[in-house]
């Protein structure tokens, strides 16, 4: 099997924490297509999947089509405040800031393709940016020639989070949430490893003009202009555009009434028409930066969260209620509450729909994806993991008498087009080799709790897995690493065009027996001409990494090399799971 790019849009490589839960020190931690995490119970490894839901509701807060300005100060401090980081001392003491931040894998014709996709691309977003600003389009339609060259770029986005009175930040949002509060926003933003935008504290706005994404086409005479009139506000210095005068980020983006109001102030007769359209240009451009940046971010931080508090799904919770396209019907007048897990619901999609075989709800993209995800959760289940058994999902169908159609949940259902659809009842089971069929709680614990990890395998999205090898037999547990190998190969769902997810997996985990497996497959790569190649696992692909606590009540990420054979070049923290041969060994 040929080896692919190690480098695919969408790939998380980096996250930066710093006065984040335990992590007091600003820590970069990398990230491959498999991390895993390895160390003590509480030791905060927990924490990276915090921080990335939290940058994922941060870039959440910015819309380019949103005409609100929200408090980005309030709406921040809310976000962080159980996750700031407290001293161990008594009182505790709040860090004087919070530092996040991620690099990432970006394809440039995606990085803001939903603002400059062309009409005619079949494979463009069908939502459109409308934003408040009119340049925000104009601004963006500047970068389209260097991201029309394709090609993966890094993006890179560095927030610091400042509070001036730390000390008294929460007490304040205690007693008065709507109250205003003393925290400032710091944000970097680089492309292709070199700075484009930046934001800080004192008000400062900035955009480097020079920078090859921008390529001169961002003509300066109008901005020469600003910094001629009001040299005190506005620079031009090694490339870079910066203001000075009250910039202030809103949900809108850049907010132009401090710029407006300070340089009419301060420079009566100077700020004209002429000076208020340059500025105007400014702010465009900085939001059309600013705003595909948070929304790249989020699209990669929002990652599918499979947690150890899982448990075993019963058959109530694995049984849906849909029309023959698959669409949910949830109106409770048919007399029947389901209970369906969403996890798991696009396998029973898959499973009606393949029950069905109705060729022309297969021609709709969203159906054809779901029995992809069905089809691979059964070959990871029956080439990875309980071969001896055979065990693959399967449904069981009841169709149930002609319905309403306005009962069900499917958007080809317009307002006063009313026709009766059948309904169908879909239970997702496990079926044999020998066609037996079984509920999860029939099989085992083992098959129950490793189900979720799979689905999330097979969605190609990234996820966080939290102890995967719960309630399964160490020979389980080291094939359960050869399915995550397996879920690094992009599938081929046509449904998907270009944008086919590849898998990235994040493992939180205390699994000695997943990690020598992977470790093997990096030996062996290359060795087989079989099956085997497909598992075939490149070093640059795993990043191992371990928590260690410290004895002030912080955490240090160490991340422990691996040379070509397999083996580690660093030394495991404490030991290499010594726990098992203090046991066999020590008197």
């Amino acid at each position: 099997m040929p080896r692919e790019c190690q480098l695919r849009s969408g790939q998380i490589k980096e996250l930066t924490l710093g006065g984040f839960q335990v992590f007091a020190e600003r820590t970069t931690i990398p990230l491959g297509p498999i991390t895993l995490l390895f160390g003590p119970n509480s030791a905060g490894k927990s924490a990276i999947s915090d921080a990335m839901q939290v940058l994922a509701a941060f870039c959440g807060l910015f819309s380019p089509s949103t005409e609100a300005d929200h408090s980005i100060a309030q709406l921040t401090t809310s976000l962080l405040e159980r996750h700031w980081h407290r001293t161990a001392g008594s009182p505790p003491e709040l860090a004087p800031e919070v530092a996040l931040g991620m690099r990432v894998c970006v394809d440039r014709r995606r990085w803001a393709g939903v603002a400059i996709t062309a009409e005619s691309d079949p494979e463009g977003d069908e939502e459109r940016y409308q934003p408040s600003k009119p340049s925000f389009l104009t601004a963006v339609s500047a970068l389209g020639p260097w991201l029309s060259q394709g090609g993966i770029a890094d993006l890179e986005l560095q927030l610091r989070v400042l509070v001036a009175d730390p000390m008294n930040l929460f007490g304040q949002l205690n007693r008065a949430r709507g109250a205003e509060y003393s925290l400032d926003l710091c944000a970097d933003v680089s492309l292709s490893g070199v700075p484009l935008l930046a934001f800080d504290a004192d008000c400062l706005a900035a955009i480097n003009l020079a920078h090859p994404a921008l390529g001169g086409r961002i003509k300066p005479d109008q901005f020469e202009l600003l910094a001629s009139r009001f040299a005190d506000r506005v620079q031009i210095e090694d490339g870079w555009l910066r203001f000075t005068a009250l910039a202030m980020l809103n949900s809108a983006g850049l907010s132009d009434w401090g710029i407006f109001a300070v340089l009419d102030a301060e420079y009566e007769g100077a700020f004209d028409d002429e000076a208020k359209y340059a500025c105007w240009e400014f702010v465009g451009l900085f939001d059309a930066i600013w705003l595909c940046t948070v929304k790249t971010i989020q699209q990669c931080a929002e990652i599918v969260l499979v947690p150890a508090s899982r448990t075993v799904p019963t058959r109530q919770e694995l049984t849906y209620l849909m029309d023959e396209v698959g669409s949910s019907i949830s109106d409770t007048r048919l007399g029947l509450r389901m209970e369906g897990r969403p996890e798991f619901q696009e396998l029973a999609t898959g499973g009606l729909l393949a029950a069905l075989n109705h060729e022309d709800a297969l021609a709709a993209p969203v159906v054809r994806t779901a029995k992809h995800r069905l089809e691979r959760v059964n070959r990871l289940l029956t080439e990875h993991l309980f071969r001896e058994k055979g065990y693959f999902a399967s449904t069981e169908v009841h169709m149930l008498s002609l319905i309403d159609s306005r009962l069900a949940n499917t958007q080809s259902n317009a307002v006063g087009n009313q026709k009766k659809v059948h309904g169908y009842l879909v239970t997702l089971l496990l079926e044999d080799a020998a066609g037996r069929q079984f509920t999860f709680e029939e099989v085992g614990s083992g098959l129950g709790y490793v189900m979720p990890v799979l689905v999330a395998v097979a969605s190609g999205r990234r996820a966080f897995v939290q102890q995967p090898e719960l309630h399964l037999h160490p020979a389980l547990q080291a094939d359960l690493a050869d399915a995550f190998i397996a879920g690094l190969v992009r599938p081929e769902e046509p449904a998907l065009g270009r944008d086919a997810p590849a898998g990235q997996y994040i493992v939180e985990t205390h699994s000695e027996h997943l990690l020598l497996r992977m470790l093997r497959r990096i030996r062996q790569a290359g060795q087989y001409d079989t099956y085997l190649n497909a598992l075939d696992l490149d070093r640059e692909k795993l990043v191992v990494l371990y928590v260690n606590p410290l004895a002030n009540g912080t955490s240090k990420v160490v991340h422990l090399r691996i040379a070509r054979d397999g083996e580690f070049i660093d030394r495991w923290p404490r030991g290499f799971f010594e726990e098992r041969w203090r046991e066999l060994f020590d008197e």
